[in-house]
């Protein structure tokens, strides 16, 4: 609607004046939209934007996007990182601490659900059913954790040699359930961990009720 565009500009006016100068988008008309606007705000493109293959990264680069987070299916596809990076340029970037389950079924279901749940009233049953879905999913044998799409700290170096130069960690809210974000990031830094390594893509908080444990200096 009018109305709506007219406060989603007023809300990037709110951010403009507050310092911001980067956003991280989803949604191709909103890229639009913010770049028809006299803010100068470089553009990240989600990973939601299923950036997966070099064909989809030229398009966000003719579009004028600064940067995009890649796809976490195709975290270890060298070949076709290699292509995507040599398409798009130096600003690519991948989740390195990836705990979903690999090609999940729910995941565009799942994102869609949040972006209402945060704007409305659910209940536990709600919240809870996609996310609860993609953990048995990633149980039902031992081999499905190690197919998750995680990258470890010591794998780092094959990234960069490749061109790679930009990490995410994610999960920002796992210090609500005694995470520590910032112990992670350390681990990272270092190219190293000897734990558990489902502890450190959960960067230490308690995310569900099960608690497998694979030795991430086993995995070298």
């Amino acid at each position: 609607t009018k109305e709506g565009v007219a406060e989603i500009k007023h809300i990037l006016g709110k951010l403009y004046e507050a310092g911001v100068r980067s956003l991280t988008i989803t949604m191709p008309s909103i890229m639009e939209l913010v770049q028809s606007t006299t803010y100068d705000f470089k553009i990240r493109a989600s990973c939601l934007c299923q950036v997966r293959n070099a064909n989809r990264a030229l398009v966000y680069k003719k579009q004028g996007i600064d940067k995009i987070v890649v796809e976490e299916s195709v975290n270890r596809d060298m070949h076709t990182l290699k292509r995507i990076r040599k398409a798009f340029g130096q600003k690519v970037e991948i989740i390195v601490n990836q705990i979903c389950d690999k090609n999940c079924m729910y995941r565009l279901f799942h994102y869609n659900m949040i972006s209402g749940d945060a704007c409305q009233d659910t209940n536990e049953v709600s919240i809870n059913y996609y996310e609860h879905r993609c953990v048995m999913q990633q149980l039902k044998t031992i081999d499905n954790l190690l197919k998750l799409c995680w990258v470890r700290p010591e794998d780092i170096k094959y990234y960069v040699q490749m061109g790679i130069q930009y990490f995410k960690l994610q999960g920002r809210h796992t210090f609500l359930k005694g995470g520590d974000p910032v112990k992670t990031v350390k681990y990272y830094f270092d190219e190293s961990f000897d734990g558990n390594l489902m502890d450190l893509l959960s960067m230490f908080g308690r995310l569900t009720s099960f608690k497998p444990y694979v030795d991430n200096k086993k995995l070298d």
